[in-house]
């Protein structure tokens, strides 16, 4: 499992939503960040990364 890895690198689980894509999301505290963790092949993903390259492309809604 990759939770337990990550956890030694000083992030620390602060989600767990199995019923929803089975989504975790780890905190990592310097420099500060949040990971957010999918199941395989997950629709979520997909829309994150449209919108993640929607935002590179659109610098008026990157600044919103």
């Amino acid at each position: 499992m990759y939770v337990p890895t990550l956890e030694r690198l000083a992030t620390v689980l602060t989600v767990r939503e199995p019923s929803f894509h089975e989504h975790r999301c780890l905190r990592l505290t310097n420099p500060r960040a949040n990971l957010h963790v999918f199941g395989p092949d997950c629709p979520e993903s997909i829309r994150l990364r449209m919108f993640r390259d929607w935002l590179r492309t659109h610098p008026e809604d990157r600044a919103l």
